[in-house]
């Protein structure tokens, strides 16, 4: 029988780069002898037990976060060379925190406001380039709320 316990949202399933497969976990964290464990100022904390071993992970905060953004026109935009019309546009904007940069993963230019009415063209671009997060700008105030969300 095999059975793995979840954690929050840590499932007991170590990969392959540590040499082993954890197959077993039994009990809570509250059940196990060495609830955390600090090492050269790290603080590693247990995920479960593998036989006669104890399984740790240092937290590390996500450097990359994305959240979507709409940006709501006044006036009409003009999407060139095709000449269409839109007025809003709905990106989902990935952030690098420890850098300071960010990038458009997926863009979509609606006719109507709020991303409503007709979608007009979309793109989605997973390898788009990470350009500097300029100071003071919106990209800086977008960066600020994804950020302080990790």
């Amino acid at each position: 029988m095999q059975r793995t316990t979840v954690i929050g949202t840590v499932s007991l399933a170590v990969g392959l780069a540590g040499g082993f497969i954890l197959r077993e976990a039994v009990g809570s964290p509250s059940s196990w002898s060495v609830s955390r464990i600090s090492v050269a100022g790290e603080e590693w904390l247990p995920i479960g037990r593998t036989g006669r071993s104890t399984v740790y992970f240092l937290p590390a905060a996500p450097t990359k976060v994305q959240m979507w953004v709409m940006y709501d026109y006044e006036d009409e935009q003009e999407l060139k060379p095709v000449e269409k019309k839109y007025r809003s546009r709905k990106e989902l904007t990935e952030f690098n925190c420890e850098l300071r940069q960010l990038r458009a993963v997926h863009t979509a230019l609606h006719q109507g406001s709020m991303g409503a009415g007709q979608l007009i063209a979309s793109q989605t671009d997973e390898a788009s380039k990470w350009v500097p997060i300029a100071p003071s700008s919106t990209g800086a105030t977008l960066a600020k709320h994804a950020c302080e969300r990790q």
